[in-house]
C-alpha cells in the first residue's frame, strides 16, 4: 500500500513538473526572450530594435521570431529587417558538449547599406572596437567551440546599396542561400560543405555553387560562378583611373570555376578558369 502511494505521489509530482515546464516554455519564455533580445540588441547596436511575434517549443527546442526590424541610427528608416527566423536545436547535443542545429531559416531578410564617404559607411560604428579582446587572447587558451549546423537557408533576401561618392544605387534581389551542412567537429572537417547562392544584381541573374572544406588545413575550395548580362556602364565609375572614353552599352557574361588550395609545404594555389563574353559593346 505504501509502495502504491509512493508511485502515485511520484506520478503526480512528475505531472505537475511537466505542466509547469510546458507553461514556462510555451507562455513565459517567448515574451521574456522578446523583451531581453529587444533591449540587448538596441543597446549593442545603438539602433532601435523591434520584434513582433515570438514562440518557443520547449520539447523540441524550436524558436520562431517574426517581424524583426532595426532602424537606422537616429532615424526611422529601416536598416535591417527579417520576416521570420526559425532556429531548431538538437537538445541531446548539449549533453555531448557540442551544439547541433537541425535548421536555421531566415525568410525575407533585408539590409540597407550606404557608403557615405570614401571610407565610411552607415555601418562603420558597428565595427569600432571589434578588435579589442581578440588580440589579447593567446593561442591555446581555450578549446574551440564545436558545432554542427545541418541546414542553413536564406530565402527571398534583398540588399539596397547606395554609393554616395559615386552617386550610384545597386539593388540585390531574390537572394537564396542554401548550406546543407557545416561543422567544425574533427570527424567532419574533411567533409565537403556545398553552399549555393543565387540572386539578381541590378536585374542581372547570378549563381554561385561551391564545394569547400573551411575547417580543414588545406582550405580546399572550388566555386562555379555564373553571371548573366552584367550591365557594364552601371559599374563604369568604379574604374581605378579616369578614362578618356565612355562605354555607352555593354553586357558581360561569365561562366568560370575558381579553385583555391592551401598546401602543407609551400604557397597557396588559386586557379580561375572559364569563359567570358561581351555583347552589345559600344
Amino acid at each position: 500500500m505504501m509502495k502504491m502511494t509512493l508511485v502515485k505521489k511520484t506520478g503526480i509530482v512528475l505531472a505537475v513538473l511537466l505542466v509547469l515546464f510546458s507553461i514556462v516554455g510555451f507562455f513565459v519564455v517567448p515574451p521574456v526572450l522578446k523583451a531581453y533580445a529587444t533591449s540587448r540588441l538596441s543597446g549593442f547596436l545603438g539602433r532601435h530594435v523591434s520584434i513582433g511575434e515570438t514562440s518557443f517549443n520547449p520539447f523540441f527546442l524550436v524558436a520562431t521570431v517574426k517581424k524583426i526590424t532595426i532602424r537606422e541610427k537616429g532615424s526611422k528608416d529601416i536598416f535591417l529587417s527579417v520576416d521570420e527566423i526559425v532556429l531548431d536545436v538538437d537538445g541531446t547535443s548539449l549533453l555531448r558538449r557540442t551544439l547541433t542545429v537541425q535548421e536555421l531559416r531566415l525568410l525575407r531578410p533585408y539590409v540597407k547599406i550606404a557608403r557615405l564617404t570614401e571610407t565610411t559607411y552607415n555601418i562603420s560604428d558597428l565595427f569600432q572596437g571589434s578588435k579589442t579582446a581578440e588580440g589579447k587572447k593567446k593561442e591555446g587558451d581555450e578549446s574551440p567551440f564545436r558545432f554542427t549546423v545541418n541546414k542553413i537557408q536564406v530565402s527571398k533576401g534583398s540588399i539596397d546599396f547606395w554609393d554616395g561618392p559615386e552617386e550610384t544605387r545597386h539593388a540585390i534581389r531574390e537572394i537564396d542561400l542554401n548550406i546543407p551542412f557545416i561543422s567544425n567537429i574533427p570527424k567532419h572537417i574533411t567533409r565537403d560543405v556545398t553552399p549555393s547562392l543565387s540572386f539578381t544584381l541590378n536585374g542581372s541573374p547570378h549563381r554561385i555553387e561551391g564545394r569547400t572544406k573551411p575547417f580543414a588545413h588545406s582550405l580546399e575550395t572550388s566555386f562555379d560562378i555564373v553571371m548573366e548580362n552584367l550591365n557594364i556602364p552601371h559599374y563604369f565609375s568604379y574604374l581605378p583611373f579616369t578614362p578618356d572614353f565612355t562605354i555607352l552599352s555593354g553586357n558581360l557574361q561569365l561562366k568560370a570555376r575558381l579553385t583555391f588550395t592551401q598546401h602543407e609545404a609551400g604557397p597557396f594555389e588559386l586557379v580561375v578558369a572559364g569563359d567570358t563574353s561581351l555583347t552589345d559593346l559600344a
